[in-house]
């Protein structure tokens, strides 16, 4: 890692780290402004129902119930990103189990429970699909009747009734051609799992709307989409909304849903007081947002020497009951394709109602299942040729310049020199003991587009507060907004103090995600601080009568040019005797600069049992240009933990649309005895439009590890897992129908 600044590239601890291992950081459940209520709710134990008549006269008798809610309280109200297909409560039937379908507010959690228990609803069970595949049949059950007609629905899916909701198409070249062309035809098909994003505060929020500005505390990592989707479910004014920027207590992709807060604005517009809802684990794991599921179709051509001739993929993702919080997924299908080049491919993917627990965001979203599934089967080609998956990856990925699979120009591409750095320091060509293999994973991630504002003060006593729009989900943005402020200023980072702004005091912020964190506070900070120098100029031109055309300001100091006079920022800022403010407001697209990434998985198996040991991982990451070496490790260590946990361990099981894993103890996530030996590089070839040139990493860790995991396997004994998550009792059945 470079060490080219002062403060950038070194390591620094989390702004946020003190309050949270003292106790004093406040989530939205520490949040119980006085005379709140507690919310509770109904849910389905149905997969598909009709809902007939519900009967709340028991529920409301209760002594300290304050109020009863249902459908038809919040009559045609949906909610959602952009789409909104959603109800706020089941409006006529419910779609999965644990939809919610009434709500009860009551002096104390206990008497919600008790008047939940007390409401008595009469379904009428009508047929449910909870195969996607089966789903998109013509003759499966309709989940949702004319969904084309949902509020901010712009997609064009086939005509008629059908599940399958959302489409894409993309293709290249000629597909039958580049068959024709080949020597060899391989078909594939791999299958992911739910996973949960497994954070360890659940989805909370307290509304007050008792006065002119509704107040709300919410576990977000999107504050304005939040207000925006709570202002439509209610049907007022987003500006009338104040969201309270909280501690998040872990966000992974998962927390970007309003969830709850129409059910607690609801409440606290009929009683007059504050209402809060808390979910518990069980309701996490039975209502939650899950990773979806997917069914990965490859046909793929190639000649003998390894040339890929034509690759026709179908991606099929699993949405479940609704597909509200879903965004993204296509995305992450069509990247699997950007490491590789080939002139005739086709690919098509697919988003489908089941009637499942509804799916949404989990880090890297659609990418996970996308990246096992191609990273898989380009192991599988070569192996089939007899040819080194080595070898077969350094003839196939793009260089810069190269036309990509998905027929996008590849620029600033290092993944060859990712690759080739994995290689050599995984120990990829050495010899290797019985039972032992190495896999390789390659993959490539754009940058996305995002939106955040920075204001920067420097006080006389030579303080600077800095203050950014973005939420700070623990990932350690507030950090990299303190460092770059430090570096540009010329300060000790001891002297700045960071810290987060509500929906009141920017237009807007596009939130956490998609690995924007660093580029678009970077960004804005830096802008920020190249305002704050100009504002000091002018400063100094009213102040010391210095002529404009004169003064020089640098990092840190403010010089007169011709007098050769010169003072810190600090000193001139006392002098001054006021605050210099400086703004900073980024407003990105999505580019074409890429973070480039290459992983190799060692791993040990025992033949006797299956059991697979994740001896070391080793991952290489083009990061650009460094900000907080300490905030990298925890990126690379923590995006590792959760590949890991996904490919070999977690596993949320639905069965007949029931979940039937209720507990995180049943989930088994991974804990540090299960972390292998990690080799973390950094490559930094600094990106054109990042901080510094800083890219983005967040994300292309985590959907790396599956399939390295599953080639080392194959490279160990031989046995190919084609799905997730990868147990011992899986290989074990693979070894024993190997040896038959």
């Amino acid at each position: 890692m470079t060490t080219a600044y002062k403060v950038i590239g070194t390591s620094q601890g989390g702004v946020e780290g003190a309050s949270k291992v003292t106790g004093t950081a406040k989530y939205a459940a520490d949040y119980t402004p006085p005379g709140t209520l507690y919310v509770k709710v109904v849910r389905s134990p149905f997969p598909h129902a009709l809902i007939k008549s519900i009967d709340v006269s028991k529920a409301l008798a209760l002594a300290g119930v304050k109020g009863v809610l249902t459908a038809k309280d919040f009559p045609g109200a949906r909610v959602g990103q952009s789409y909104r297909d959603m109800p706020v409560l089941a409006e006529g039937k419910v779609r999965f189990i644990g939809e919610k379908v009434a709500a009860v507010c009551a002096e104390t959690e206990e008497i919600a429970d008790e008047a939940v228990a007390l409401i008595e609803v009469n379904y009428e069970e009508i047929p449910a699909e909870f195969d996607p595949i089966l789903a998109m049949k013509a003759d499966a059950p309709i989940i949702h009747e004319n969904f084309q007609n949902y509020i901010g629905f712009r997609a064009h899916p086939p005509k008629g009734q059908t599940n399958t909701f959302i489409s894409t198409a993309l293709s290249q070249g000629d597909i039958e051609k580049g068959f024709k062309e080949a020597d060899r035809i391989f078909e594939q098909v791999f299958t992911t799992h739910w996973a949960h994003s497994g954070y360890i505060e659940p989805t909370a929020c307290v509304v007050d709307a008792t006065g002119p500005k509704v107040n709300v505390w919410i576990s977000t990592k999107v504050p304005f989409s939040i207000r925006k989707q709570l202002a439509e479910a209610v049907n007022i004014k987003p500006e009338d909304i104040l969201i309270n920027i909280v501690h998040c207590g872990g966000d992974f992709g998962g927390k970007r849903q309003c969830m709850d807060s129409p059910l607690c604005y609801a409440f606290s517009k009929m009683t007059g007081r504050p209402a809060k809802m808390v979910m518990d684990y069980s309701e996490e794991l039975l209502a939650g947002n899950a990773r979806h599921p997917s069914v990965i179709r490859f046909k793929t051509g190639v000649k003998k020497d390894g040339t890929i001739t034509a690759i026709d993929a179908e991606v099929v993702y699993n949405t479940g009951a609704y597909g509200s919080f879903a965004g993204g997924m296509m995305r992450g299908a069509e990247e699997m394709l950007v490491s590789y080049k080939c002139a005739n491919t086709r690919l098509r993917a697919f988003k489908v109602y089941t009637n499942n627990t509804p799916s949404g965001i989990i880090r890297a979203p659609g990418a996970p299942q996308a990246f096992f599934a191609f990273e898989s089967n380009a192991d599988m080609i070569a192996r089939g040729l007899g040819m080194d998956p080595l070898e077969f990856r350094r003839k196939n990925s793009v260089k810069s310049g190269d036309m990509t699979a998905i027929g996008h120009h590849a620029n600033d591409i290092h993944a060859l020199e990712c690759l080739e750095t994995a290689v050599k320091v995984g120990n990829y060509g050495k010899p290797k003991a019985k039972g032992v293999g190495r896999g390789i994973a390659l993959g490539i991630q754009n940058v996305r587009g995002s939106e955040t504002h920075t204001f920067i003060t420097m006080n006389t006593d030579g303080t600077v507060a800095v203050r950014n729009s973005k939420p700070d989900t623990g990932v350690g943005t507030l950090t990299v907004v303190q460092m770059i402020t430090a570096e540009e200023l010329g300060v000790s980072i001891k002297s700045v103090r960071a810290s987060m702004m509500n929906t009141d005091e920017v237009i807007n912020d596009s939130g956490m995600g998609g690995s924007t964190g660093t580029k678009g506070v970077g960004m804005a900070t830096l802008f920020a601080a190249n305002d704050f120098k100009e504002n000091l100029k002018k400063a100094a031109v009213q102040t010391l009568n210095w002529d404009a055309s004169d003064i020089e300001v640098n990092k840190g100091t403010i010089t007169n040019k011709k007098t050769n006079e010169s003072m810190s920022f600090p000193d001139f800022v006392k002098r001054h005797g006021s605050s210099i403010l400086g703004e900073g407001h980024n407003k990105s697209e999505p580019t074409d600069t890429t973070a480039n990434a290459c992983q190799v998985a060692e791993v040990h198996v025992d033949e006797e049992t299956g059991r697979v040991t994740l001896v070391s991982l080793t991952i290489v990451n083009d990061a650009g240009q460094v900000i907080n070496a300490l905030g990298f490790e925890g990126q690379v260590e923590g995006g590792a933990m959760q590949g890991i946990g996904y490919a070999m361990m977690e596993d949320w099981k639905i069965e007949d649309g029931r979940p039937i894993t209720t507990t995180l103890g049943d989930y088994k996530m991974p804990t540090m005895t299960d972390i292998p030996v990690l080799h973390s590089t950094a490559l930094e070839y600094p990106a054109k439009d990042g901080p510094y040139g800083a890219k983005n990493i967040g994300e292309n860790v985590n959907f790396l590890v599956a399939p390295a995991i599953a080639n080392a396997i194959d490279d160990a004994v031989g046995v190919r897992i084609t799905e997730l998550p990868i147990t011992a009792e899986k290989v074990y059945s693979a070894l024993k129908a190997k040896k038959r």
